[in-house]
């Protein structure tokens, strides 16, 4: 599946996903690798890397965790 389609059926599906613009650079200002973030939030540093370059978005209960591992609000990873 192509991923133009992918992100149709994500919105069909009601897919909450949502996009993390701000994490790399909310990341960076706390001095962390994607390794070391991955580990304090409880997430893969694979995850980390597909939500920094866009790959895909952050469920819910995902960006609570890096947002809380980064000390930071939500709106904060949300916002360019």
């Amino acid at each position: 599946m192509q991923k133009e389609q992918r992100r149709e059926k994500t919105a069909r599906t009601g897919n909450r996903s949502v996009p993390l613009p701000g994490l790399r650079a909310a990341r960076q200002r706390r001095g962390l690798t994607q390794r070391e973030l991955a580990k304090r939030a409880g997430v893969s540093p694979n995850s980390v890397n597909e939500l920094e370059t866009g790959r895909r978005g952050g469920y819910p209960t995902s960006v609570r965790r890096l947002a809380r591992a980064l000390d930071t609000d939500v709106e904060l990873l949300i916002e360019e």
